[in-house]
């Protein structure tokens, strides 16, 4: 049927022009109905061929109404029985490549939603640049990093998104070469100076072809770096708070053991190594307390404390030191304070903590001081007070680093480890809750902790180095 349609016109105009032409002959030669039939032949063969030109012109009308819409949802494929194959074939053709665009946008739209969600999974900042070095897209934590609107970033050079002439520099460099780039860079930002390893890697382009853009992947290594530095420090100063006691150690057990001395000597001898293995013995439980602090991920075991109770533990528990340097203790609480919920021991050791450095620092014969009261109606505050030399301000904010102290000779010779306020930080923070310093030269110290009345399960455990 296609066939015939695609050579009709053809016939209905052969037929036309014969039976025109015969019908003229015919009448001229007198031949009326002969002659008038020819004529209508040939009518008959000019309106189906005018009925064919207007099915044609149809259908081409529809094959451009869908070369408009190709690939989108609204195509139709053309189809007209009066059409002609040669253009039914065009018509196929182009239900074929809709269905390929179709095919190919599909994929896109799918290749468009992994790289999007791959880069909101990035956890640092990440740009994606075009062949110029501008941006075509980043992702949320570029965008919270460098405080970026999209509208103005987009399509702007990266330089204008991370000011580093250095990035641009490698970026310019990796573009023209092909070449994947690392560098590292310090920004300085709002939050403070910023240390960023940077990978370039150039998006991956055909022979001979210029690169169509690149990845560029600034991963923040600031706290890595930290983390590093108060390892090592933490490593130094520990080797340090054992080489002391362990020289002591050996070289007074050498003297021990190759002099000949008397035995008020060797009494004494003996002391200093019994004082010195006390302080090795300190030190080692320490670090076994910090230890299980920080090793431990599950919130500690509740129950309802009475502070007053547990201050007066403490006290009982130092009374000898007090005592021996002729200071009193007093505790300050109203009465209707509430009871904490937290580990009772872990909660004493905080607090032996604190007022065992708060006798040894207290001058002879002055007073510490336990204050407890509730603030906000959901937590309960508890300060140490003493009447001490006090702490310069530049200072109260590394009070509880690890072996952080701001007089290095006297904390040795009052036997502390360095360890105690780390402790107690991570204590406290076990809990879900706060403890800082308040201090005034000749004036004394607080050492206030916070803790909550409503026990949080989720409470933020301390990284090692907290």
């Amino acid at each position: 049927m296609t066939h015939h349609l695609s050579t009709s016109p053809q016939v209905m105009g052969t037929l036309s022009l014969l039976g025109f032409t015969l019908g003229a002959a015919s009448l001229a030669s007198g031949a009326r109905w002969p002659g008038l039939l020819l004529w209508a032949l040939g009518l008959f063969a000019l309106g189906w061929l005018g009925r064919i030109a207007a099915q044609r012109r149809r259908f081409a009308a529809q094959l451009q109404e869908a070369c408009r819409v190709l690939g989108e949802p609204q195509f139709h494929r053309p189809y007209s029985e009066g059409a002609g194959e040669a253009l039914d074939k065009i018509a196929a053709a182009l239900a074929a490549r809709h269905g390929k665009l179709v095919r190919e946008r599909e994929e896109r739209s799918r290749l468009e939603r992994t790289l999007q969600a791959a880069l909101a999974a990035v956890p640092d900042p990440c740009f994606v640049v075009n062949a110029d070095g501008r941006v075509e897209r980043h992702n949320p934590a570029a965008r919270a990093a460098f405080e970026l609107n999209p509208e103005q970033s987009i399509g702007r050079p990266l330089i204008e998104s991370v000011r580093s002439h250095l990035i641009a520099e490698a970026l310019a460099d990796s573009l023209r070469n092909g070449s994947a780039k690392s560098l590292a860079v310090s920004l300085r930002m709002a939050r403070g100076p910023v240390h960023y390893e940077v990978r370039i890697e150039p998006i991956a382009a055909g022979p001979n072809e210029i690169s169509p853009g690149a990845i560029v992947l600034l991963r923040d290594v600031t706290r890595l770096r930290y983390l590093e530095r108060v390892r090592k420090e933490f490593v130094a100063n520990l080797a340090h708070e054992l080489r002391t006691p362990i020289t002591s150690v050996k070289g007074f057990v050498e003297t021990l053991l190759d002099t000949e001395l008397s035995e008020e000597a060797r009494a004494r001898f003996l002391d200093i190594l019994k004082r010195e293995a006390d302080r090795l013995h300190a030190l080692v439980n320490d670090l076994l307390d910090l230890s299980l602090l920080e090793s431990e991920t599950t919130p500690p075991r509740r129950e309802p404390v009475d502070i007053p109770s547990l201050v007066a533990n403490v006290f009982a528990m130092l009374e000898p030191q007090a005592r021996s340097r002729r200071i009193t203790f007093h505790f300050d609480a109203p009465s209707d304070l509430p009871a904490v919920p937290a580990h009772p021991g872990m909660l004493e050791q905080a607090l032996v903590n604190l007022v065992d450095n708060a006798v040894k620092y207290s001058p002879e014969g002055e007073q510490v001081t336990v204050e407890a009261r509730r603030v906000g109606g959901e937590h309960v505050e508890i300060a140490v007070v003493d009447r001490g030399p006090g702490i310069p301000s530049e200072h109260l904010g590394r009070l509880f680093e690890r072996f952080y102290r701001v007089d290095k000779a006297r904390s040795k010779s009052l036997g502390g480890t360095g360890l105690g306020l780390a402790i107690v930080r991570h204590v406290v923070s076990r809990h879900g809750g706060s403890v800082r310093a308040e201090s005034r030269l000749g004036k004394g110290s607080r050492f206030i902790i916070t803790l909550p009345l409503i026990p949080d399960d989720e409470a933020h455990v301390p990284d090692w180095n907290d």
